[in-house]
């Protein structure tokens, strides 16, 4: 951390109100957690090339809520040109408007017949042991779920899970540690297995991508790099990974020595046996500095989804992707990319595209019929959060009921989660349980089951001292 230490001491020298140490710490468990307490962008602007910007987190509660339930009051929200639907009991109804009349109406569809009951935390105590850790990603294969993350204690290990039902978890065998950092970002299931990718350094900022493969899930092997498409001056960090077919495209950033910093794409024609670096893109090395948080498979190719920032030092403004291959990318038109806007998740599911985020500091929603143009979802306070509050959304999946999505509704890093049927509806459900304080980062379906990973943290000591460090958390819902 030395370099990132040295440019953080930088900033306090130029009034930055926090301790270097702290900050620094901070911002390590940011980029193995993804981004989910809110920095001062002053620190993200030193550390932007080597963390997960960082996402708004979340308002206070709303009314009376129990762990897993949110009471609606009523609001509407419209979105023009799209059709409508009134959704379960307790969620928002919106009614649409047809774009260019003026008129509305308001259209009822069936409940979804069978939406999982709710939230459960996995009891920790049945989770593996680490000094100090986060999950950030999960995914399933239909039989088997595989979550990965980081240790950030004294190993600095990548970590990867597996399960059959999303309660019963253990840890995988494989090369996940070494010297130096190893973490393990996103993970992604295709039909010859899983691939997990990362990074591997002797310091932040001086990493390389890495990537792990599995059949099952339990047993990994890591992707030797003889062509050096994984490494390159300053710091390579793969953050997500998507599968169509036997193609495998990988995103992250590139750190060439801090700053500047641009949008980094892998593919693999091989189900990740073998990579190569796509270069000569401009729009994924523009002037302004690119960040790539999620991609996902479409039917006409791939999606990527982040922000960029026109100067270090400016707030992230949402940004995404579209590629026919994995190969050609090309920038699209996203509605709502204000400054302090993120897309930090995106998912393909029956009804269209959707990505998720924050905007202005709210939750934000965007929906896309073809990955072409993202059409922002009306906001709602009540749903998505106040402008200039710190609520945002970290993760969302596609379930055979629709859509589900985690994130934040607080300063002090409270749970969120948020679900709709079709992507243009959404209702917040209140927080994870039992602790509201724990922190999501991935969700994905099970079958009929929803599963969410992120870390909670330690609860103060005996002695009333506040907690240092951070647990693996799992939440299911059948």
């Amino acid at each position: 951390m030395n370099d990132l230490r040295g440019s953080l001491e930088e900033l306090a020298e130029r009034g930055s109100p926090r301790p270097v140490d702290e900050v620094a710490a901070e911002v390590e468990r940011g980029l193995a957690a993804g981004g989910g307490r809110r920095v001062p962008w002053m620190v993200i602007a030193a550390a932007a090339a080597v963390v997960a910007a960082v996402v708004g987190i979340g308002m206070a509660r709303l009314g009376d809520e129990d762990a897993g339930t949110f009471v609606d009051t009523g609001t509407t929200t419209t979105q023009p040109g799209l059709s409508t639907s009134t959704t379960m009991p307790g969620e928002t109804t919106t009614t649409s408007t047809e774009a260019g009349t003026g008129s509305s109406s308001t259209t009822a569809s069936t409940a979804p017949p069978r939406e999982p009951g709710a939230w459960q935390q996995v009891d920790p105590a049945t989770l593996p042991r680490y000094e100090d850790a986060v999950l950030q990603a999960v995914a399933s294969d239909g039989k088997t779920l595989v979550a990965v993350g980081a240790a950030l204690g004294s190993a600095k290990d990548a970590v990867v899970l597996y399960s059959t039902d999303g309660v019963r978890w253990e840890q995988a065998a494989g090369p996940f540690g070494g010297p130096g950092f190893q973490y393990a970002y996103g993970v992604a299931a295709g039909p010859s297995g899983f691939v997990v990718v990362g990074s591997d350094g002797p310091d932040i900022g001086q990493e390389d991508a890495a990537v792990w493969r599995s059949a099952d899930g339990r047993t990994w092997t890591r992707v030797p790099d003889p062509g050096g498409a994984f490494g390159g001056s300053g710091g390579q960090i793969m953050q997500a990974v998507a599968f169509k077919g036997h193609t495998v495209v990988a995103v992250g950033i590139d750190v060439p020595q801090l700053s500047p910093f641009d949008g980094a794409v892998w593919t693999s024609a091989d189900a990740g046996v073998t990579w190569k670096r796509v270069r000569g893109q401009a729009d994924l090395a523009r002037p302004s500095h690119e960040y790539i948080k999620s991609v996902a498979a479409t039917g006409s190719g791939f999606m990527a989804v982040g922000w960029d920032h026109h100067e270090v030092s400016a707030p992230p403004v949402a940004a995404a992707w579209a590629s026919p291959d994995g190969t050609q990318w090309r920038r699209v038109t996203v509605e709502g990319a204000s400054p302090h806007s993120s897309m930090n998740s995106v998912t393909a599911g029956p009804s269209g595209l959707v990505a998720v985020g924050r905007t202005e500091w709210a939750a934000g929603v965007w929906r896309s019929a073809d990955g072409q143009r993202w059409n922002l979802v009306p906001d709602d306070p009540k749903v998505f959060g106040q402008r200039g509050g710190s609520m945002a959304m970290h993760a969302v999946a596609s379930t055979p009921t629709g859509f589900v999505a985690v994130g934040i509704a607080s300063d002090a890093a409270e749970s969120a989660w948020w679900r709709s049927t079709d992507g243009r509806t959404w209702s917040r459900q209140g927080r994870l349980p039992p602790d509201p304080w724990g922190t999501p980062h991935g969700v994905t379906a099970h079958g009929g089951t929803h599963v969410a990973v992120g870390y909670a943290n330690r609860p103060a000591e005996p002695n009333g001292d506040p907690s240092s460090g951070s647990d693996p958390a799992i939440w299911y819902r059948h």
